[in-house]
């Protein structure tokens, strides 16, 4: 656990710009990240505020708890509560995510953020599958996509997968199909349909 505190304090860096706006202290399995007006991975922008993440260690694997109250997010305040369970079986590695959060926009409009998802793949075979649901709720409007038995392997398509989004106030749901082909199927809940090219190898 000590190992893992010490590998991702080192990593924040190389996540977050400009140079210096994120410090990393370890303390033993705990690490405190404290960021000043940082810009980071998945369109995050003016990121202020402390993460504290825990590391822990045992048979089934690795573990990280991260949590932080206050965090300042291009003018919304968020409170996050995120863990994660990694795990290796020869060639076989899975990783489960689940957060909760919430907050308040830079509008005054209340923010709920929810989403779980297990990603599983195997170094044997270059292969992976991905299962997962995500909501944002923003006001009165809820965003949510989920994904379930989606399996693709290294440079071929998705062999599997229904991928499902409703979006907002209009409550249009979205599906997508995966079938191993280079034709992705989507429909509308408000009826049209058709298909869009993947690239990708079937």
């Amino acid at each position: 656990s000590n190992e893992a505190a010490m590998m991702a304090g080192g990593g924040a860096k190389t996540n977050w710009q400009p140079a210096g706006c994120v410090t990393a202290t370890e303390n033993q399995n705990v690490v405190t990240y404290t960021l000043n007006d940082c810009t980071g991975p998945y369109g995050l922008v003016h990121v202020t505020g402390t993460v504290v993440a825990t590391y822990t260690a045992d048979s089934s694997g690795i573990h990280a708890a991260l949590q932080t109250t206050n965090l300042h997010i291009n003018g919304a305040t968020m409170s996050l509560d995120s863990k994660a369970d990694y795990s290796v079986n020869g060639s076989a590695h899975s990783l489960t995510v689940n957060t909760d959060g919430s907050g308040t926009g830079a509008f005054g409009n209340t923010i709920t953020r929810k989403g779980s998802y297990t990603l599983a793949w195997d170094d044997a075979t270059d292969c992976g599958t991905l299962d997962g649901a995500w909501s944002t709720g923003i006001g009165s409007a809820t965003w949510s996509t989920s994904i379930a038995n989606y399996a693709q392997c290294k440079d071929h398509c998705p062999t599997s997968g229904v991928l499902t989004h409703t979006g907002g106030l209009s409550h249009i749901t979205w599906t997508v199909t995966f079938d191993g082909s280079a034709q992705a199927k989507w429909t509308s809940s408000r009826g049209p349909s058709g298909e869009f090219g993947l690239l990708c190898l079937p």
